[in-house]
């Protein structure tokens, strides 16, 4: 609420800049609250309307399709299902593949990873995901933590593994950590050279056996 002056703002000056001076085209890359809503004035006013990063209505609020079919010419998305989604509903619709598809290997090197990270080589680990938000860490944790109570009790010598996005996030963790205590359960979080590179997730994610996002 604090912020939505602004946005709001925002919102006006984008919309009447481009309304005074017709682009050619107006891309719209993810952000959909914001974007959708100012790609639809923009269509309205005869400019082509492109939007990449389709919202996920394969996964909840499947009617914003009619809305989106209103607001944009042309939707590039990331996965191959969801072309066919926006077929069905007659919305012109390419699928681009997504951006870290290059980034990731198809094939984990799960040694490596775990060389990496300090973590035994032969150990059975789950990797727990609990976000990297405040309101994630506090919603999310306590239940995740819940589960691998019940995980370590089945397997005592299963080692937990849990990647901090920064100090703070690992502070507030650790504070949940102490009311739902996991044996074995380390926190790993990325050193300075590393916080502008390859996230410590992926590490945590390609070195486990399974994870709990």
């Amino acid at each position: 609420l604090k912020r939505l002056p602004t946005l709001i703002r925002t919102y006006q000056d984008v919309k009447n800049k481009w309304l005074a001076d017709h682009p050619k085209l107006f891309l719209g890359v993810d952000a959909p609250d914001f974007n959708l809503r100012l790609e639809h004035r923009l269509k309205s006013a005869g400019i082509p309307t492109i939007h990449f990063v389709g919202p996920s209505i394969w996964a909840w609020r499947y009617e914003r399709i009619h809305f989106i079919k209103q607001a944009v010419s042309h939707m590039l998305v990331l996965f191959p299902f969801e072309e066919a989604i926006y077929c069905k509903e007659n919305i012109p619709v390419t699928y681009v593949g997504h951006p870290l598809a290059d980034a990731i290997s198809i094939e984990p090197d799960k040694t490596s990873a775990r060389n990496r990270l300090g973590l035994e080589i032969n150990s059975r680990i789950l990797a727990i995901l609990p976000g990297s938000r405040s309101s994630e860490i506090k919603l999310m944790a306590p239940r995740f933590l819940q589960a691998a109570q019940q995980l370590v009790k089945r397997d005592p010598s299963l080692i937990c593994v849990v990647p901090m996005v920064n100090a703070h996030r690992e502070t507030e963790f650790n504070k949940i950590l102490k009311l739902y205590p996991v044996p074995n359960l380390r926190c790993v979080s990325a050193t300075p050279d590393q916080a502008a590179g390859r996230p410590i997730a992926w590490d945590v994610l390609e070195a486990c056996d399974v994870s709990l996002v």
